[in-house]
């Protein structure tokens, strides 16, 4: 995965997509603002000498913006079912060690916090406004999880080594055969191994099946048109959220993280927000 070409999904428009789903509640309202202090006051008082504080912010069920608040005080903190410093015990899904967050501070570089994935068995998600897809990446919206597999990125057999003035036939492959199109394979439930191909330039996801390729009809954390993904003037493949209620994760084995972000383990939402 192309980490440079990922974009998470901010606050504000986390915000905007639940007031989408709230007829009336966002309407003639102005985006918050905190109150500018007068001219003479001086900023309130922040560290110098060390980084600020980062916040975890363990999701109630069904919450956007309330639960349980930590603050980071210390390089490592790790999450998980048995171990670590903070366990979610009553989640199956959640391994003994998932994952951790971590500060890294690099020679000549401005400091980052690291959400890192701990080789867990079910992986580490990340709310995401768009991405670039790449072989073997996988993704979740609703309760549906899916694996994009390119057979043009894959990694190929190494032909063997031919022999100085010998000519070699090559094989005939049409560029439009099944084995060549990209596809979506479902990884969850009763449809593990279902696969679609990827036979248009775009394709939509979600519970409306009069527009979307991919119907999410028994889902019900799925928007109507919850996601799409297109292929660009370049070939690539990239996925992008709809505004959608309930996001679009994509799985990571490693995020740098400068300002807010919200991951999955299992079922237990996160936000994770470093002060400015």
């Amino acid at each position: 995965m192309d980490i440079r070409a990922t974009r998470l999904e901010t606050d504000e428009e986390v915000r905007q997509a639940v007031l989408k789903y709230r007829p009336g509640a966002g309407e003639g309202l102005p985006p918050r603002r905190e109150p500018a202090p007068p001219d003479d006051s001086p900023p309130l008082f922040r560290p110098t000498q060390r980084p600020a504080t980062p916040i975890l912010l363990v999701l109630d069920d069904g919450s956007n913006d309330e639960g349980q608040w930590i603050r980071i005080r210390q390089e490592e903190f790790v999450i998980g079912r048995t171990e670590g410093d903070l366990r979610i015990g009553l989640d199956s899904q959640i391994s003994s060690r998932h994952a951790a967050l971590r500060y890294k501070q690099s020679k000549g570089k401005k400091p980052r916090w690291q959400l890192v994935d701990l080789a867990s068995t079910n992986g580490t998600f990340v709310r995401i406004s768009h991405a670039l897809l790449t072989h073997g990446q996988e993704f979740i919206i609703g309760r549906a999880r899916f694996r994009f597999e390119d057979a043009q990125q894959a990694d190929k057999p190494t032909p063997p080594p031919v022999e100085p003035g010998r000519q070699v036939t090559r094989a005939w492959q049409s560029e439009s055969s099944p084995e060549s199109l990209p596809s979506l394979v479902r990884s969850d439930g009763a449809n593990n191994g279902h696969r679609t191909l990827l036979a248009q330039d775009e394709i939509w996801l979600g519970k409306d099946s009069g527009y979307c390729q991919v119907v999410l009809a028994d889902d019900p954390f799925a928007s109507a048109r919850h996601a799409r993904i297109c292929r660009d003037r370049e070939g690539r493949w990239t996925i992008e959220n709809n505004k959608s209620l309930n996001g679009l994760w994509l799985k990571v084995e490693r995020l740098t993280m400068s300002g807010t972000a919200r991951f999955l383990l299992g079922e237990q939402q996160f936000l994770f927000r470093v002060p400015r």
